[in-house]
């Protein structure tokens, strides 16, 4: 079965004090291992071209997480 899902969200009608906001709670929300159960890979923007290569191949089991 093919199932690869690529997932995120955007907040881009907001102020600065509500991004600084949402900022604090989601890390202290995966510092408190609240947000990420499963077993992962951390990858680079950068990196986003051979992420989903490994998606397409299969070639990943983990979930990857794309961070700046």
């Amino acid at each position: 079965m093919n199932c690869q899902q690529i997932k995120g969200f955007v907040i881009s009608h907001c102020r600065i004090e509500q991004l600084n906001k949402a900022a604090m709670t989601i890390n202290s929300y995966f510092a408190e291992g609240k947000l990420l159960e499963d077993d992962i890979r951390i990858m680079t923007f950068d990196a986003a071209a051979s992420a989903y290569q490994l998606l397409k191949e299969g070639a990943e089991r983990k979930k990857l997480v794309l961070i700046p």
